[in-house]
């Protein structure tokens, strides 16, 4: 995906309505980049950009079983398990369907409630380890990691423009605050998003600033 205001600037750069694939997936490529670095030092992210590609880097493959589900296509009869990190731990539920602005809803053994989920942070089980105890403990957001996100966008204006993770893709969209009704040990944001009439709540990791 290419943002509105870099496609029109390459197309008044290059004077062509359409720029070639070369430039197109020479933009993807620094675009990952990007937003990869969350923070950078004198030189500047965009400076260490083109050190980097001079060099013909690129960034990390992402591995196959990082890839994106699409879960409008999951079974929601129960037979389907999810890990999802919650309060410092990896927890195992069933899979009970997609709610609105895109979460998944989760249910967990033993407990009646079904839980709202950020889909970046749900990880499915595939059908040969689906059993209700949880895989090996991946890395979960500490309570001290979990607290400096939180500050972090607390500092950050409404308003703000951001980049984030929205059901596979990097979407641009507005920082509007901090979602209060998300749990501290998972903080998520209040994102704007085009299309939507009302803020979205995404995991605060998956939103970058431009």
């Amino acid at each position: 995906m290419i943002h509105p205001q870099d496609e029109q600037s390459l197309q008044r750069l290059l004077g062509v309505e359409t720029p070639p694939k070369s430039v197109l997936d020479e933009y993807r490529i620094r675009l990952a980049l990007f937003h990869r670095d969350g923070h950078s030092g004198p030189l500047g992210t965009i400076a260490l950009i083109d050190l980097v590609r001079s060099q013909g880097l690129k960034p990390p493959v992402i591995p196959k079983d990082k890839t994106v589900v699409d879960w409008r296509t999951v079974a929601t009869d129960g037979s389907v398990y999810v890990d999802v990190p919650m309060f410092g731990d990896l927890k195992r539920g069933t899979y009970c369907g997609m709610g609105t602005h895109g979460v998944l809803h989760v249910k967990f053994p033993g407990d009646e409630m079904v839980y709202e989920c950020c889909p970046p942070a749900v990880k499915l089980v595939p059908p040969e380890d689906a059993n209700p105890e949880p895989l090996e403990p991946e890395a979960v957001l500490t309570a001290e990691g979990a607290a400096a996100m939180l500050a972090d966008w607390q500092k950050v204006e409404a308003g703000t423009a951001v980049w984030f993770d929205w059901q596979g893709d990097i979407v641009p969209g507005k920082y509007c605050g901090i979602d209060e009704k998300a749990s501290p040990r998972m903080p998520h944001a209040l994102v704007s998003i085009e299309g939507k009439e009302e803020p979205v709540s995404v995991y605060a990791g998956a939103v970058t600033l431009t």
